[in-house]
């Protein structure tokens, strides 16, 4: 019997082919659960991140994204030392901005400033060259904030569009089923009557 050695090295080929295909298949329904239960948290969240709030809520939100990040940066003190002030300042202002808007960002960029002049003092910068260098500090971490917070913000408002036209989607949806249903009821009722009609 003539076998030729294509076949000898096909067949094992594929067979390891079926069975990463297998081992695929068998991952597919996790990873489609696992997405889909990401994008019901998402569309979740959105209303949370959307909702309307009033300037003081909005500065309140960036005053306190502000106090946490002083916490987090004092907890984190022994390993950063006392010489990187903005670290966690910065992700407090993208959290301002995303959930406030310019009005909690503002407040956390002058509340984290004050916060962090104050409270991180760099050591070779503590006497005559402290006032000079604060003020480049300062100035460098408000710009690129600003620069962050920007960005978020635009965002943000994408994220808004997008919100409204989907539920402006999702309603004139809804006015069309409810008009397909009272079409379909007022047909059902004249047949009803046709059908009462007597035959001549």
């Amino acid at each position: 019997i003539a076998v030729s050695p294509g076949a000898l090295g096909s067949a094992p080929c594929e067979r390891r082919a079926r069975r990463d295909s297998a081992a695929m298949g068998s991952l597919r329904p996790p990873l489609d659960r696992i997405v889909t239960r990401a994008r019901a948290r998402l569309a979740a969240l959105v209303p949370v991140v959307l909702a309307p709030r009033s300037p003081l809520a909005c500065a309140a939100i960036g005053l306190g994204c502000a106090i946490a990040a002083t916490l987090a940066r004092g907890v984190l003190v022994s390993e950063l030392g006392s010489n990187l002030r903005w670290p966690t300042y910065f992700l407090s202002v993208l959290i301002a901005a995303v959930f406030g808007g310019p009005t909690a960002t503002v407040a956390a960029i002058l509340a984290s400033a004050v916060l962090g002049s104050m409270m991180f003092v760099p050591q070779p910068f503590a006497h005559a060259a402290r006032p000079a260098f604060d003020a480049v500090s300062v100035g460098l971490f408000a710009a690129i904030a600003s620069c962050i917070a920007a960005v978020a913000i635009l965002l943000r408002h994408a994220l808004l569009r997008v919100h409204e036209r989907t539920r402006a989607l999702e309603l004139e949806i809804a006015r069309r089923r409810a008009a397909e249903d009272l079409a379909g009821a007022r047909s059902a009722e004249l047949e009803s009557v046709l059908s009462a009609l007597p035959v001549a």
